[in-house]
């Protein structure tokens, strides 16, 4: 799911090690539950949570022909062919409504995440968990989460190799429930910055990696925004008022941790 690289599975008695990403993942997962894999590459989740006991089956789909012979094949080799359906097509299309209620997609990018849940619509109107790692455009998903009526009940920014994810957890709920998680932000005008960086993050100013997230998207838009050219085409205008709206709202959310 994170990377396609050469997998050893030790043996059947033994649970596989995930990755920090991952086991965040898995500890949001509720026992019992009836799972879907969305773009499982090696199946090292599926694998997991069936060895540990958590879940007593989980379907593992990918629509790469490569990543799902090899998800097939370590399978195979933890002797789980009876518990772990490997799957090949495309997102929540490989299932029927009611057949999971619970959906990981991680290692994606956030707009194709989105994409995943507007497509498979039928099948997310039976989902009780979203269990989500996009790899950018966390803020496309988010609006897509409010969109179909996901509620976040808790969000995680993990370090990996250097490299800081945004994880999600969202259950679905009732429209009124999804807009007051926002309404805090929307009545500061930061509803881009709890969209991009998450509700449940901005308001944990104590975790790692919150601030300096925030940080480094604001000195990543302000380099943008100083190469535009100042004299320029009604594209290049836009564009410039659209950072400098980010901007606002992350300096003014960086003010307000100081107060």
């Amino acid at each position: 799911m994170i990377q396609r690289s050469t997998l050893i599975l030790p043996n059947e008695q033994a649970p596989i090690c995930l990755s920090p990403r991952l086991m965040q993942l898995a500890a949001w997962i509720s026992r019992g539950s009836k799972v879907l894999d969305v773009g499982t590459d090696h199946a090292l989740l599926p694998i997991y949570l069936v060895q540990s006991g958590r879940v007593k089956s989980v379907i593992a789909g990918d629509v790469v022909e490569g990543p799902y012979q090899t998800a097939q094949r370590n399978v195979k080799m933890a002797q789980l062919e009876s518990t772990v359906d490997v799957r090949l097509g495309s997102g929540l299309s490989i299932v029927e409504p009611g057949e999971v209620d619970t959906v990981v997609i991680a290692g994606m990018g956030g707009g194709t995440i989105a994409e995943i849940l507007d497509e498979g619509r039928d099948v997310l109107a039976c989902v009780k968990d979203l269990l989500l790692q996009p790899m950018n455009a966390a803020g496309r998903l988010r609006e897509a989460l409010q969109k179909h009526g996901f509620v976040i009940v808790d969000e995680q920014m993990v370090e990996e190799s250097g490299r800081v994810y945004q994880l999600i957890f969202a259950q679905t709920s009732t429209e009124c429930l999804v807009r007051a998680q926002y309404q805090h932000f929307m009545d500061k005008d930061q509803h881009w910055l709890a969209c991009e960086f998450g509700p449940l993050n901005l308001s944990r100013r104590e975790e790692p990696f919150v601030r300096e997230a925030v940080e480094a998207s604001r000195d990543h838009f302000q380099g943008i925004l100083n190469r535009l050219p100042v004299e320029a085409g009604d594209a290049t205008t836009l564009r410039r008022e659209e950072i400098a709206r980010h901007l606002s709202e992350m300096e003014s959310w960086l003010k307000e941790e100081h107060r």
